[in-house]
């Protein structure tokens, strides 16, 4: 008995995931209140769609930031690939900048002084990610996986602004690049609004799955977070490719009358996969079992 709910569980806790991810979020039965994006390291992110082609537009946004502290801006390709063309977007940095509350300025940076200034680009297998470009005289950081990324210290709590000039390639598939950029603590475990969102969402799991009612404080909900910022982890040092089916144990293989197209499977920050991996340790657990 406990084989054949291990092979359930195998075959539909990715689907299961990567099915409920890919609805809007009104529509969606599990994760409600998340982003797939969302990683235990993120305090706050914005998304930009690259619409503009072999000119910069300029993309301006807020964070919410409620502790203050030393901190990385991330600024990351969320759908390297799709319609069958891997890494097929591209996406090309000019600049951007992070000001604080009182508008003076956190960082200001063209996209080609990023390595020079003690920041890293990094694709998913620790190789650099992209490199410098020169178009018509428009020199930017260009780069088709990945992120990019540099410290940054906030001294105050409050509302920051980022503005990043931007153009993309979309190539054959028509589709726009894009684009996030996210402020993220140095920790899993200080307080992120990330761990926070992924706290709550585990304590649904929790209720849903096992019919526990725990609070946010309780031990055996942080033994849960252990257990998620663990497997994120491990996903991370695999040097997986970007996307849920890479090095995955379990099958994502579409269930009977759905489909899965590229960009439901990519997964820029590793979280479809982690996702996956908490639903199939709920599925498998003997209290859900025994239900």
């Amino acid at each position: 008995m406990s084989n054949v709910a291990l092979a359930q569980a195998l075959e539909m806790s990715c689907p299961i995931v990567i099915t409920d991810f890919s609805r809007n979020t009104n529509d969606r039965k599990i994760f409600k209140s998340i982003s797939k994006y969302t990683t235990p390291l993120t305090d706050a992110s914005v998304q930009f769609e690259i619409e503009s082609q072999n000119t910069p537009m300029v993309f301006n946004a807020e964070f919410a930031i409620t502790i203050a502290g030393d901190k990385q801006l991330r600024i990351s390709l969320d759908n390297p690939s799709g319609s069958g063309n891997q890494n097929s977007r591209r996406v090309y940095i000019d600049k951007f900048s992070l000001k604080s509350p009182d508008s003076s300025t956190v960082i200001s940076l063209e996209g080609e002084d990023l390595i020079t200034a003690g920041g890293v680009a990094v694709d998913h297998d620790g190789s650099t990610a992209g490199g410098t470009n020169n178009d018509n005289d428009v020199i930017t950081w260009a780069f088709s996986s990945g992120y990019l990324e540099i410290p940054v210290s906030l001294v105050q709590p409050g509302i920051y602004q980022i503005t990043i000039h931007a153009y993309g390639n979309t190539l054959s598939d028509g589709i726009s690049p894009l684009l996030s950029a996210s402020i993220n603590n140095l920790a899993p475990s200080s307080g992120s609004g990330g761990e926070i969102l992924i706290k709550n969402q585990l304590r649904e799991l929790h209720t849903t799955f096992l019919g526990e009612e725990l609070a946010i404080d309780s031990e055996e909900l942080e033994a849960s977070y252990q257990v998620f910022v663990t497997t994120w982890q491990k996903r991370w040092e695999s040097d997986a490719d970007f996307n849920v089916q890479a090095s995955s144990e379990e099958t994502c293989t579409a269930l009977e009358g759905m489909t899965f197209n590229d960009d439901d499977l990519i997964d820029p920050q590793h979280m479809l996969a982690t996702w996956s991996r908490m639903m199939l340790f709920f599925m498998t657990d003997y209290r859900f079992l025994h239900e």
